[in-house]
């Protein structure tokens, strides 16, 4: 729990800070005023893109503020229920090693060390779900496979009910933030259309070209949802080890890992959670 002093010193820290923020806010907001007062000194083709891009921007601005985690107004209100609960998270390795104090709502470092950080560093505080015991048992039954990349042991286990559950969270998660820009795209397709009533083609095409890239990109997404989904239900993951042949035998090297067959991730390596699970 903080104290009367730490929580003191933690509301005077959020007021100035989001002093600036409210600043610099209102001076990007003026200078998308003053963009849509100078734009008559421009030829047409530069009028219609400085306010389309001003828009864009605007909009993405407007929707960072509401949707995301890190955003300056959602990191204000998780911090003002942080003062409330008055309560902080305390990470240490050891009983003489350093220490991370992290509020729980907002997820911003509180103190590293016993030292107050001079900016806001947010971390990720993720749920992993524990590698079960059959993992380490089921290394011990792999079968060697020669494929396109070379020599290497396989084989298959079934995922525990915990890993299951994670594999679901970090789906839904890649479908929130797909669901979290929807405005954004509506308000892109709305401007591609507009250019294309208007005479200037290039941009036309410019921002057609934007808009395909960032269809592929939503398709990989949501394709990497439905794997993840599939993964999940199937429950099994594929265990490889790379292997060497040495005195006419085949023997393995390094340690094993293993992959999601759907999603085509890596899961665990050498018994550990890959990096991308503690992202979550």
């Amino acid at each position: 729990m903080l104290d009367g002093g730490e929580l003191l010193l933690l509301r005077k820290q959020v007021a100035l800070q989001f002093k600036w923020q409210r600043g610099f806010s209102f001076c990007v907001s003026l200078a998308f005023v003053a963009l849509y007062f100078t734009t008559n000194i421009y030829p047409a083709p530069i009028t219609i893109f400085l306010m389309s891009a001003g828009a864009l921007f605007m909009v993405l601005f407007v929707v960072w503020l509401l949707t995301d985690q890190g955003s300056w107004l959602r990191r204000y209100k998780s911090l003002q229920l942080d003062l409330s609960s008055g309560i902080v998270h305390r990470f240490q390795s050891s009983e003489s090693g350093p220490a991370l104090e992290v509020l729980p709502r907002s997820e911003v470092v509180f103190s590293s060390s016993g030292k107050l950080p001079r900016k806001w560093r947010r971390v990720i505080i993720s749920e992993v779900a524990k590698t079960p015991p059959i993992a380490s048992i089921a290394t011990e039954w792999l079968l060697p496979v020669e494929g396109i990349a070379g020599k290497f042991f396989s084989g298959k286990r079934n995922l525990s009910v915990a890993e299951r559950d994670e594999i679901r969270r970090w789906a839904g998660q890649v479908l929130d933030q797909r669901r979290r820009y929807a405005f954004t795209y509506v308000c892109w397709a709305a401007v591609v259309y507009w250019l294309s009533r208007g005479s200037s083609l290039d941009l036309f095409y410019a921002a057609l070209a934007v808009t395909g890239y960032a269809a592929m990109r939503i398709y990989s997404e949501i394709r990497l949802y439905y794997d993840l989904r599939r993964d999940a239900d199937d429950g099994i993951v594929v265990i490889n080890c790379r292997a060497k042949v040495e005195d006419g035998s085949l023997k393995p090297v390094g340690s094993a890992s293993e992959f999601l067959p759907a999603a085509r991730l890596k899961w665990t390596e050498g018994g550990f959670a890959a990096k991308w699970r503690k992202l979550l």
